[in-house]
């Protein structure tokens, strides 16, 4: 069963809404606690994963700016 992964920008609730209802509906049987624990890590997973992504996206913009300045001078 695939474990939903967070949308950029998706606040922790809104995520933790989704994923809740479509593991329910995946395995209705499954603890809820159980459930939490899958979602809320998925969550935690997928931000480290996206703010790493960011820093490397701001870097990037960082040094395209720092070229763009010297071809200006």
């Amino acid at each position: 069963m695939p474990v939903p992964k967070p949308s950029p920008g998706e606040k922790q609730d809104d995520f933790m809404s989704r994923c809740m209802s479509k593991m329910a509906d995946e395995d209705p049987n499954m603890d809820n606690n159980q459930r939490v624990a899958i979602c809320f890590d998925a969550y935690r997973q997928g931000k480290k994963k996206g703010e790493s992504m960011d820093e490397e996206y701001s870097e990037f913009n960082k040094s395209k700016r720092a070229k763009k300045s010297q071809k200006i001078i």
